[in-house]
């Protein structure tokens, strides 16, 4: 299968040598969903790839955040992914697994969202469960028989989604659940905000993930690949 046709590099680098582009499941379920992409011509950004021009360019910066996502999910059960989109991050996590499940969470206002998770819904039977709603909303409505064992936090990029998609879904997780979240380089949203112990001031997301690491609700994960895009911790304490 040529991947070539449908993704591209600025770099001028092989496409294959990229992580996990050798994989034939991963390479089949990629042109599905980039089928899809091309239909609308239209994507929001995430861990694989933008849409420029009319063509799908690799995310090359990104390659460590896809590896996370993988060597980290390799041995849990459970996941909650707030933020499904257009499902990269949620094959990354199918692959790496044969037997966990996803339950993801999105509000689909994009028109390519629900017809992604249809995709990998049909190539990864029984393993995908979605939820269409705001997660501000969806969270504190619904509730489990069981913990979570992986959360990604990718849903709405501001600070106060950030801090509460966090804070609700820890009512369904546990000490030693590992925690994901995206976008720390993003500014948390309107010009003044209050912050997690309730100022009034510009934050980062990052400034809420550095303080649940300083409170130690986080703790950082030693094995991972470093990168400024997420954070990767474990929970530390139980709500």
């Amino acid at each position: 299968m040529e991947l070539e046709k449908y993704i591209v590099t600025n770099s001028g680098n092989n496409i294959n040598t990229f992580f996990l582009f050798n994989n034939d499941k991963f390479k089949t379920c990629l042109e599905g969903l980039f089928k899809i992409i091309y239909k609308y011509n239209t994507l929001e950004g995430n861990c694989l790839c933008d849409l420029v021009n009319n063509k799908l360019i690799l995310r090359e910066n990104y390659e460590n955040s896809r590896k996370n996502l993988f060597y980290q999910t390799k041995n849990v059960n459970n996941i909650l992914e707030i933020g499904f989109n257009s499902g990269f991050s949620t094959l990354l996590m199918l692959l790496s697994n044969n037997y966990s499940k996803i339950l993801c969470i999105d509000i689909c206002r994009h028109i390519y969202t629900k017809e992604c998770f249809k995709f990998l819904q049909t190539e990864f039977p029984e393993r995908l469960t979605l939820i269409e709603g705001d997660s501000q909303i969806v969270l504190k409505e619904i509730n489990f028989d069981f913990k979570f064992d992986f959360v990604e936090i990718d849903g709405n990029h501001t600070y106060e989604y950030h801090k509460n998609d966090l804070l609700d879904a820890m009512k369904f997780t546990k000490k030693g659940t590992i925690i994901f979240m995206d976008d720390l380089n993003n500014h948390g949203g309107p010009k003044t905000i209050k912050s997690f112990e309730g100022k009034i001031n510009k934050y980062y997301i990052k400034d809420l993930w550095d303080k649940f690491i300083e409170l130690k609700i986080i703790l950082p994960v030693k094995d991972w690949y470093p990168n400024k895009y997420h954070g990767l911790g474990i929970q530390n304490v139980t709500f």
